[in-house]
């Protein structure tokens, strides 16, 4: 479980990983919470279910706070998705029956 926690703290794989695709959404079009184009797309659905899926703590040793509030560009896609109106309301009813969906629905 160490080495799972290790991935997500700066230096780790995966926080770098996630770090360079921050990094390339500074550089584009995603100031508005978006990934790509400005509106909702599936990349944005794509980022908002990986990132809880982690935050959630579905995997044992994966913090589930202090490394995406690092990451402000994928933060503001995840917090945009989880504002739709569908999404919200979807994984709030989720949330109710299991508190592993409880970070898809704040956001």
């Amino acid at each position: 479980m160490a080495a799972r926690a290790a991935m997500f703290k700066s230096g780790g794989k995966v926080f770098d990983g996630f770090k360079k695709i921050d990094a390339c959404l500074a550089k584009g079009d995603s100031a508005d919470g978006h990934m790509v184009g400005g509106k909702l797309t599936l990349a944005d659905v794509w980022c908002f279910c990986v990132m809880n899926q982690f935050r959630a703590g579905f995997l044992d040793g994966v913090p589930t706070e202090g490394w995406l509030e690092e990451l402000p560009y994928l933060s503001k896609v995840v917090a945009n998705t989880a504002a739709h109106p569908a999404v919200k309301e979807h994984y709030s009813k989720m949330a109710v029956t299991n508190t592993l969906y409880a970070p898809h629905a704040r956001g």
